[in-house]
């Protein structure tokens, strides 16, 4: 259907403005969203002439609109803190999760194909390109927000809700970035959808990446399930869930999803330990490749090249052999989660790069000797 009307200047650039935030695909997209957010607001209101909001997280899901509909953004109480790009998603606000009953429970746990201690061959470690872990709690904490409001999530339109917010949470961080002269490995917005790339490339990319994807084999893909942090509920739908790890990671608090003013600090020591022991216990393929890159390291295999080479006992005998750059994808991937669970430091002098352990890799290698 096609209908036309007219509108002043000034309406014309909100509408860009909106549409330049990246969370819908055209001014119909807009006008749409608009127009169901309306219609809910007269629904709230009755026969009467305001609507109060002393309902909080009725209200969000109320006005969330299910998957594929961006939820109306509204003014929220004062004694909420958070980053000015979240106040109005409540994807990614923490304060209603906190006493949210899960009356669904949690997705079984992935099943493990390595048991603690194998050999994991270096093309079995998690995909390099899973190279930040910030991205994987904004995910975890909107999937926990639209559970509380669901019995089930449908795969591929929970992932375009969620790349939607996690494009203006990369908008965002990106101007902390330039704020804080953050850098290289300690910028906040890497991994998140940026305005460089084409928009829907962009928002692609981090929805198959960062929440889920079937593969070829009707298998989900992506750093959650890898994470073991959601699982497949329903191939045939297909749904997914969070486990109870995604839940307890979800809820933790954030640096950047919880605070007025993001400073540099992707995740609290408790963020991190949760991860580390989680790792340690339940997902063997990147434990294995932590301990494979921290000895090396130690054995002073401390530079990208020296690394890549210390990796060959890790490659397996194929067919089509394993290529150079996969095995540098590989250890790359690996060392930047590492350096966002602060298990090792990156030191730059000019264009060399070496790597050192921290005292917390330490505490990991003596737990899985």
């Amino acid at each position: 259907m096609i209908i036309a009307f007219k509108i002043d200047e000034r309406a014309k650039k909100q509408l860009d403005m909106i549409l330049e935030s990246g969370s819908y695909r055209d001014y119909s997209d807009v006008i749409a969203s608009a127009i169901n957010n309306l219609a809910l607001l007269h629904e709230e209101m009755g026969e009467g002439r305001s609507l109060v909001l002393d309902e909080p997280q009725r209200s969000a899901t109320r006005l969330a609109g299910g998957p594929g509909q961006p939820e109306l953004q509204l003014p929220q109480s004062g004694n909420r803190s958070s980053t000015p790009v979240l106040v109005g998603s409540y994807l990614l606000h923490r304060a209603a999760l906190e006493s949210a009953n899960r009356p669904n429970g949690f997705a079984p746990m992935p099943e493990d194909f390595f048991v603690p201690g194998e050999q994991v061959p270096i093309d079995r470690w998690l995909f390099g390109q899973y190279s930040k872990l910030l991205p994987a709690k904004a995910s975890v904490r909107a999937l926990a927000n639209l559970e509380v409001r669901d019995d089930g999530l449908d795969l591929e339109s929970t992932a375009s809700v969620i790349a939607g917010h996690a494009a203006a949470l990369g908008q965002y961080l990106a101007d902390v970035d330039r704020r804080h002269h953050l850098q290289r490995d300690d910028a906040l917005a890497l991994g998140f959808p940026s305005s460089a790339e084409k928009s829907e490339k962009s928002r692609l990319r981090y929805a198959n990446q960062f929440v889920g994807s079937l593969n070829k084999r009707g298998v989900l893909s992506g750093l959650l399930v890898d994470l073991k942090l959601v699982n497949l509920m329903d191939t045939r739908t297909p749904r997914i869930q969070l486990t109870k790890p995604g839940w307890d990671f979800a809820l933790l608090h954030n640096p950047v999803l919880d605070e007025t003013e993001p400073t540099g600090a992707k995740f609290t020591p408790e963020e991190r330990s949760f991860l580390i022991d989680h790792i340690h216990d339940s997902v063997s393929n990147e434990a294995f490749a932590y301990r494979a890159i921290l000895r090396a390291i130690l054995a002073c295999s401390d530079s990208p090249d020296a690394l890549d080479a210390a990796m060959k006992p890790h490659v397996p005998h194929r067919e089509r052999p394993i290529t150079r750059p996969f095995i540098t994808t590989q250890r790359s991937g690996a060392i930047s989660r590492m350096a966002d669970l602060g298990l090792l430091k990156r030191d730059r002098s000019g264009v060399r790069v070496t790597y050192s352990v921290t005292p917390a890799a330490h505490n990991f290698l003596a737990r899985v000797s």
